[in-house]
């Protein structure tokens, strides 16, 4: 025997109010996230065009208490296969040997130059402040910027950068993944990593940057 199945309003109006925000949902997701398999597929088309033109970059990077990591970043960025660079640290009030490090480096690396935020300074955002005095003291307009615990993986980092400023281009956005290791922490963060990415690059891509 069938019994007669039936919902009250109430029940209708949150089933449709469910199929709407999840219909919301989708387009999101194809709207911005296609975008990024949209450009990838264009790229491997040979349909992106990459600018030939090699202008002097200053490349920004704020540290503090980073000795371990700048000991391995900085040759990795201080020998880029790139006719002209420089490369600003930004020294964040470091109490570790951050300070003898950068200054090693200094006496090999002539286009290393380096300044410093107090450890007193008080502000809401010292990070933004160290930007502030890096983009201050760089040399050349077009400025890349990354962290002391990032590595490029190969000598062309900065040309691979630098070939997507076409006349038309404002900022070039570049991914950072996450070190892979064999464990569950690991694997989250970098599928969190690579999800955020996915976020900025489509939004970017559609011409709603926010990254």
């Amino acid at each position: 025997m069938i019994n007669n199945f039936s919902l009250e309003w109430y029940e209708w109006l949150l089933i449709s109010l469910f199929v709407v925000a999840f219909g919301i949902q989708l387009f999101f997701y194809i709207y911005f996230y296609t975008a990024v398999w949209v450009r990838n597929r264009r790229e491997k088309k040979g349909q992106i065009v990459f600018s030939d033109e090699q202008p002097p970059v200053s490349v920004i990077v704020c540290a503090k208490n980073e000795a371990d990591n700048l000991n391995e970043f900085l040759p990795l960025i201080l020998e880029q296969d790139y006719p002209e660079y420089e490369v600003i640290i930004i020294n964040d009030g470091s109490t570790d040997d951050s300070e003898e490090v950068l200054s090693n480096f200094q006496r090999l690396y002539p286009h290393l130059y380096v300044t410093h935020l107090p450890e007193a300074t008080k502000i809401i955002s010292r990070k933004k402040l160290g930007i502030t005095l890096g983009v201050k003291a760089s040399h050349y307009n077009l400025l890349l910027f990354t962290d002391a615990d990032c590595r490029p993986l190969t000598k062309h980092w900065i040309s691979k950068m630098v070939r997507n400023f076409t006349p038309e281009t404002e900022f070039v956005l570049g991914y950072g993944a996450y070190f892979k290791e064999k464990t569950f922490i690991s694997k989250l963060i970098s599928y969190d990593t690579f999800f955020i990415a996915l976020q900025y690059f489509g939004f970017a891509y559609r011409g709603k940057p926010y990254m």
